[in-house]
This record gives C-alpha cells, structure tokens and sequence, in this order.
C-alpha cells in the first residue's frame, strides 16, 4: 500500500507506478464506493473471480488511472470481521453505560465510551449533552463500508497496459511478500548489521543465492507454495546417515527412503543451481555483486 507522500514522490521522477491505495483518505474511499462494478469485465486469479472496473481519474492530483476490483470472498471475510468488532463494542457500550462506575459523570463515561469502540469509532455517534451520554449507529458511515467491501483500489499512472495485466502484475507482489517471510522464516534471515555498501551488497547477494537455491527447488518438484517447499524440506531432513563399525571396518547407511522421499529426490535430480546462477546475475556491471571476486567474501 501505497501513502500520499509516497506517490507524489514517484510521480515527481516520471515513474510508472503501480499502487495499492489503502482506503483510509476521504478521496479513495469516494472513488470506491462511487465505482459501480459490473459483471462485464472480469478476470480469473487463483484465488478466484475478480471483477473490475477500468477508470482514468487524478488522484492526488496526479493523472492516472482508477482501477477498483472485486472479490466476493473478500467482502464475506471484510463484513464478518467489521460487525463482528462492532457487536463487540456495542456490548462494551452497553455495559458501561448500565455501570456505575463513573457515577453517571458523563465525561468520565464518554472517555470509557470512546476507548470501548476504538477502532470502530467511524460506525458509532457519541454525544454528551446536559449530562447524558447518548451511543447510537452511524448509519452512513456503515452504508458507505458495506459499499467498499470486498473491493480494492489499484492506482497505476501507466495509460498502456490493459487493466488484467496491471491487476495480476499488482498481486503478483503476494510473490515478493512471500519472498521477505520466507527469508525471515525458513532462511531464518536475521536483521542487516552491516553498513558498509559494499558489505551490505553481499549480505543481500547472499540471501538472493539462498532464495535462489529454495526457487529452483520449488519450481523442480512443483510444491504446493512455499508451505510445500517447508514440508518437502522437513520431509528430507528426517533422512539419517548411519556409520556401522564391523570388525574394524567402517560401513555407511543411509536410512530407507519414503515413497514422499523417493518422489522428491526423482523430481530434483537434474536441478543444477551452478548454471542457473550465473543467468541470474546483477545486471549492473557496477555493482560488486557482479564480480566473481567479491563473492569470495
């Protein structure tokens, strides 16, 4: 997701963006509940049907282009969870309303009020008139979510590429998430303490050839995402050497492989990391990561 701040910037340097935009300002929350989506443009992703809307519009001043999708399973998940916090806080709301222990001062109600439906304060109207605290539904405020729910805002100041292009190229980002929580998690990448360009440089060369080396597996024993890669990976490493000493004579044995390992190992055998590597590296001759020598270190 992409800030204000942000897409003025790279709108500044010429750059064709492609933006997620939270719904969180007045003028993207207008241009979704103002985009009446229809069943005529529509587009199959893997997670489902999305339908979309295609429109030019400025935003931030900035020209461009306003593309809102649409996705059922979005708006079931989105509804349930925002009335499911709302139920919450009008229980809250009506408790502290039947408690004494404010002794009906009502600033002192408002305060526990105002702290029960943080986070859902835009559905709520809070008044304190002549000593009385009065909670009631903002209706237009939950009208206005029920219109944006299950749709998303995508800002692209590129006017070339067709609207399914730009909106797989925009969730194709779900990749480099993955990419970041797999280096978190399953290369266990620990935070950057270096400071140094040139050291920093390898630092991330070598989390590239890491990341590298896990693709190529993925891809040659077509795991099912990377909790596939996980488990093929745990799959492997209950694979044991034993070394047997008989008569002096040392005899090594690998463990009886699994039909789940035997699998894995047919699927990987002609992975070769050493070739691909080298069609993968850094294009910028510049760059230390694009000599052989830095490598060493």
């Amino acid at each position: 997701m992409t800030s204000r701040t942000n897409l003025k910037a790279l709108a500044a340097d010429q750059i064709k963006l492609i933006s997620g935009i939270p719904l969180t300002s007045n003028e993207a929350k207008k241009i979704v509940e103002e985009c009446e989506i229809t069943e005529k443009n529509e587009l199959i992703r893997s997670s489902g049907l999305v339908y979309y809307e295609d429109q030019r519009k400025s935003f931030f001043d900035i020209p461009g282009r306003a593309i809102v999708c649409f996705d059922h399973t979005d708006l079931e998940q989105e509804r349930s969870i925002r009335l499911k916090k709302i139920a919450i806080s009008e229980d809250k709301v009506a408790r502290i309303l039947k408690s004494d222990a404010c002794n009906r001062n009502s600033d002192c109600q408002e305060i526990e009020i105002k702290a029960a439906i943080k986070g859902v304060s835009d559905y709520f109207i809070v008044t304190n008139e002549d000593g009385k605290v009065t909670v009631v539904p903002d209706e237009e405020n939950r009208k206005k979510a029920r219109l944006r729910d299950g749709k998303c805002f995508i800002f692209t100041t590129d006017f070339e590429k067709p609207a399914p292009e730009i909106i797989s190229q925009y969730f194709g980002k779900d990749d480099i998430e993955k990419i970041f929580n797999c280096f978190k998690s399953l290369l266990e990448l620990q935070p950057v303490r270096h400071f140094e360009e040139e050291h920093i440089d390898v630092y991330i060369f070598i989390c590239y050839l890491a990341y590298l080396a896990i693709a190529l597996y993925k891809n040659q024993i077509s795991a099912n995402g990377w909790e596939g890669v996980r488990e093929g990976l745990d799959e492997m490493g209950r694979i044991r050497k034993t070394t047997l000493t008989i008569g002096g004579e040392k005899i090594e044995k690998l463990t009886v492989f699994t039909k789940e390992q035997r699998e894995i190992l047919k699927r990987s055998v002609d992975m070769n990391p050493s070739t691909m590597i080298t069609k993968h590296r850094f294009p910028n001759s510049n760059s230390p990561l694009s000599t052989p020598e830095t490598w060493q270190h």
